[in-house]
Parts: C-alpha cells; sequence; structure tokens
C-alpha cells in the first residue's frame, strides 16, 4: 500500500474514533402530539381566567406526589411544572406566569388536603394542578374514601379564589398492575365533573404515547416502572398548557397571546 493510502486509512480510522468517542447522537426532540379530546381539561376556568384578564401575572400551584417534585427527571428544569411554565410564558408573552413546584415524593392525598390551607394558600394561587392517587392507590391505602378527600380539597382550593385541574394517575406498569387502578381513575374522572374541576388526562395521554409508532412506552417510564422520564414529563407540560390555554381562550376577552 501506498503512503497516501495509509494516510488515508488512519484519517479515516482518526474520524471513525472521535464520532465513538462523541457518543451517539442527539435523539430528535419528542412530539407530544396527541388527540384534542385527550388534550381538553372539560371544564371552564373562571378563576384564572378572571386573573389573566384583569391583570398581567398569573400563579399556578403544582400540588402532588414525586411525579409533580420531578422524580425521574434528570433536572428541575424538566420537571413537569418547569415545563408548564415555559410553555405558558411562550404564549403568553405579554403576562408573567409563576408555576410554583410544591410535590412530595411518596404522599397521600389525605396528607396533602392537609398543606392546602397552609402551603398551597401561601402562595394565593389563580390556579392549583392537584395530582394525586398514586400513593394511596399503590400503598394499598383504603381509596373509598378519596371522593370525599378530593371534595374537601377542592372545596378549599375554591375557597382561596383558585381554579382546580386534577391530574390522574400515569400509565406505568406498577399502576396498571393493581387491581384497582382503573377504580382510582374512575374516581378522579368523578371528582373533577361533580366539582367543577378540570381533568389533565395523564393516564389516557401516557397511553397513547405509549404505542410504539408514537413515543413508545420504555421512552415514558424510568426503570423502576413508575417515575416519569424528561420526555414524559415534557410532553406532560406541554398538552397542560395546551389544555389550559384551550379554556382560557374560549371565553377570551383581553387575554393577550400568540396564536
Amino acid at each position: 500500500m501506498s503512503d497516501t493510502g495509509i494516510f488515508v486509512r488512519l484519517a479515516l480510522c482518526g474520524i471513525f474514533l472521535c464520532f465513538s468517542l462523541l457518543g451517539p447522537a442527539q435523539a430528535a426532540p419528542v412530539r407530544c402530539e396527541a388527540p384534542a379530546e385527550l388534550i381538553d381539561l372539560s371544564a371552564a376556568l373562571p378563576r384564572s381566567q378572571a386573573a389573566l384578564e384583569s391583570r398581567r401575572e398569573i400563579v399556578i400551584v403544582a400540588l402532588g406526589s414525586s411525579s409533580t417534585q420531578g422524580t425521574g427527571a434528570t433536572t428541575q428544569a424538566r420537571t413537569y411544572p418547569a415545563q408548564l411554565q415555559r410553555a405558558l410564558q411562550l404564549a403568553l408573552p405579554e403576562h408573567t406566569v409563576h408555576v410554583v413546584n410544591l410535590g412530595r415524593g411518596g404522599e397521600r392525598a389525605g396528607s396533602m388536603v392537609e398543606r392546602i390551607s397552609s402551603e398551597v394558600a401561601a402562595y394565593s394561587p389563580d390556579l392549583v394542578i392537584w395530582q394525586t392517587g398514586v400513593n394511596d392507590l399503590l400503598l394499598q391505602t383504603d381509596i373509598d374514601n378519596i371522593p370525599e378527600l378530593l371534595g374537601e380539597g377542592i372545596r378549599k382550593i375554591h375557597a382561596l379564589g383558585a381554579d382546580v385541574v386534577l391530574m390522574d394517575v400515569q400509565f406505568a406498569t406498577r399502576v396498571v398492575a393493581s387491581n384497582r387502578h382503573k377504580q382510582m381513575k374512575a374516581l378522579l374522572e368523578e371528582a373533577a365533573r361533580a366539582n367543577g374541576s378540570g381533568l389533565h388526562r395523564r393516564f389516557d395521554l401516557m397511553e397513547y404515547w405509549a404505542h410504539p409508532t408514537r413515543i413508545g412506552y420504555s421512552a415514558l417510564i424510568s426503570g423502576d416502572g413508575l417515575h416519569m422520564t424528561d420526555a414524559s414529563y415534557r410532553c406532560t407540560g406541554r398538552t397542560l398548557s395546551e389544555g389550559l390555554l384551550g379554556a382560557w381562550r374560549r371565553n377570551e376577552t383581553r387575554i393577550v397571546s400568540r396564536p
């Protein structure tokens, strides 16, 4: 082989070595599309709507357990509350959006209700997104009292002058393995209907995204079979923002937002 040929082969080997050291190319951003009926919160949000129309600031409190706190996210900036704030701020450039993360890993519904009058009230929220039910389900709590707890919590939040959006359980192996997950899902749906609250259909959305031709289950749930990932947190924030904007825009008068 000529000196030139040896030089070319060495150069190519160097290029391939560089690529191997750099690792695989960055994956394309996850696409969070979903049917409109799954994104729709199915409720008016008059209190936060009025806040947006009367002033340029809105305060949202995210109340929940580990999937609100952000277990499974690589950074706090990739939790769903952070993603939600970013998406809403982009959509509402004339407003200031604050999303406060009050997630506490392992917490059950009853403990969250107790925090409403203290921790949640401290922020004078216009809207509370309440993610609950998973730990009550997995820790074998008697879930028959869930409707009463949800009703009490929603009444407390309304008394603060805030709207409520309930977030149901995630589509995950350990959740589906519980023989009462469908009952919990139904209880959350009924509580939202009965108390005039919005509902973020997390279970149905994640089940839709889990299809292999969309995002895929392994990209949505961590190896523990329960906690969410950057991808599912991102899509939760995105679809929540779309649902909220849809609810606010139905009867908007002076909300300034990008189309």
